[in-house]
């Protein structure tokens, strides 16, 4: 993965791309046999009649390793966020599932003037993040800097096939490459991004696209990184905590975050304006 950019992003887009959902209920389980997804008007309203030909045409089943009943793996199905932050102007971009197969998938990120790619893996205990999101590099960046870094000894998954309230996981993964600073100065980072997940409970959550009743998921990010420039070996921590709210058949629909970097916090919040599911 490759990124230039000239303008930071939020540290909190690491929580958005390695962020999970899973069920609600307090005993309930759901398992990923199959996930039924109706078309979806930007409201948030459900536009499908059921009692119609029309509508019924209108319904996808989501089978395999990559049904997921709180992540809609669907082609071209969309979801635009708007976010803002105590240290940035708010802002909007929109996540589309770009390419689907029966054991991978990948989410592309699009803001104003930058485009980011994200792989997924689908397995038997959920769908795992590949890489550090797309937008997490970009969001590690500030000022004319070029991040290069790939990732590797992915373990565990960050939405599972199947959970129950209180349940706990974490999804890790390995990343190394180079950056480059400016003014010539170039150097290395490597370390380890983890996230430590626990599902909380069922609540009502009010954004742009509608209400709904969402599960809440704490979330706890790492990036745990040492930058190598010249020799001299700098650590550098990341460490992002907050929520995020995930509707059945919808997708993540809110997440606040407060994200410390060099011992200084900044707090963000995301919140869904419209999606659509084909």
């Amino acid at each position: 993965m490759s990124i230039k950019r000239s303008n930071i992003l939020p540290v909190s887009f690491i929580f958005i791309a390695l962020t999970i959902s899973s069920c609600g209920g307090a005993t309930e389980e759901i398992e990923p046999t199959a996930t039924s997804i109706s078309t979806l008007a930007e409201d948030g309203s459900d536009s499908a009649d059921p009692a119609s030909d029309e509508a019924a045409a209108d319904i996808v089943m989501v089978t395999g390793e990559c049904a997921n009943p709180y992540f809609p793996v669907v082609l071209d199905a969309n979801w635009t966020y708007a976010a803002s932050g105590s240290e940035l102007e708010p802002y909007s971009f929109t996540s589309t599932v770009s390419e689907v197969f029966p054991d991978r998938f990948t989410l592309t990120h699009h803001f104003d003037d930058l485009t980011l790619t994200q792989q997924w893996e689908c397995k038997p205990e959920g769908l795992a993040a590949l890489e550090l999101g797309g937008g997490a590099a970009a969001s590690l960046v500030t000022g004319d800097v070029d991040l290069k870094l790939e990732t590797s000894n992915i373990n565990g998954v960050t939405f599972p096939s199947a959970v129950s309230v209180g349940d706990v996981w974490t999804h890790s993964m390995d990343a190394s490459g180079e950056i480059e600073l400016g003014e010539g100065m170039f150097g290395t980072m490597e370390g380890q991004a983890t996230t430590n997940f626990q599902a909380v409970g069922m609540e009502s959550v009010e954004v742009p696209a509608g209400s709904f009743e969402a599960l809440r998921v704490a979330t706890e990010f790492i990036l745990d990184m040492t930058v190598t420039v010249d020799g001299a070996s700098i650590p550098v921590v990341f460490t992002s905590t907050g929520s995020s709210w995930h509707v059945p058949n919808t997708g993540w629909v809110k997440q606040t975050s407060e994200t410390t970097v060099f011992d200084v916090p900044t707090t963000d919040t995301i919140e869904l304006e419209a999606y659509s599911i084909p």
